[in-house]
């Protein structure tokens, strides 16, 4: 399907009764991504028959003009493709919203920490200003002793995912809640399923979601 072609078809949509579906963005998409699967990367067991292949998203790439983000669903990384594409088959999977009486504020800030009403995740605000090695990510975060917990870890590669704001880029996030986010890769503790040695990064300069190297000098920001 072409891009025109999938919002029309989630917007034509009826299923039990519903009719309010759209194309996802791809903080939604994403959400159903699991990294600990490939080939499909989800759980097809709530979404039987799921296909190895690129989804479309309703979010437009602020870093590159005339692109959308697509999500695939091979290992479940994130890409910009034009329409039409060159990629070959595009496919879709609907959404339905809350409604807008349903929607809270959804980040709370402190000091030091945020809190994400959206998942129930509470994020390290402020950063150090350095990069680490993957091993030294792990152990910032199981030292770090920050508003009134001392539970906190590396986030996984969906959860951190979810900070992305697709409406900005260098940085790709909401720096009001987050000041002083670098934009460059931040190291997740979700590992590829098929390459030993390397996991999830997410990219804050655009929200991208690329491998990297344990060895690799990145940013951290820890979660509980």
């Amino acid at each position: 399907a072409s891009l025109a072609e999938a919002t029309a078809y989630c917007a034509d949509l009826d299923v039990a009764g519903l009719s309010d579906w759209e194309l996802p963005t791809a903080i939604e998409l994403v959400s159903i991504v699991d990294h600990g699967k490939s080939a499909p990367s989800i759980n097809t067991i709530a979404f039987p028959a799921s296909l190895s292949a690129l989804f479309w998203t309703s979010s437009p790439s602020i870093a590159q003009v005339s692109t959308v983000w697509a999500v695939s669903f091979n290992l479940g990384d994130t890409t910009e493709i034009g329409d039409p594409t060159t990629l070959g088959t595009v496919y879709v999977r609907c959404v339905r919203r809350p409604t807008m009486s349903q929607i809270r504020r959804r980040f709370v800030a402190t000091e030091d920490t945020v809190t994400d009403a959206a998942t129930g995740l509470v994020w390290q605000r402020r950063l150090v200003d350095a990069t680490y090695t993957l091993d030294d990510a792990r152990t910032l975060c199981d030292d770090l002793s920050l508003g009134g917990s001392d539970e906190w870890r590396l986030p996984g590669a969906t959860e951190l995912r979810t900070l992305v704001d697709e409406s900005r880029w260098n940085a790709s996030i909401d720096e009001a809640v987050f000041p002083g986010t670098a934009s460059e890769a931040f190291w997740t503790s979700t590992s590829l399923i098929l390459a030993t040695g390397q996991v999830w990064s997410v990219d804050f300069s655009k929200g991208t979601v690329t491998p990297a190297d344990h060895g690799s000098p990145h940013r951290v920001r820890c979660v509980h």
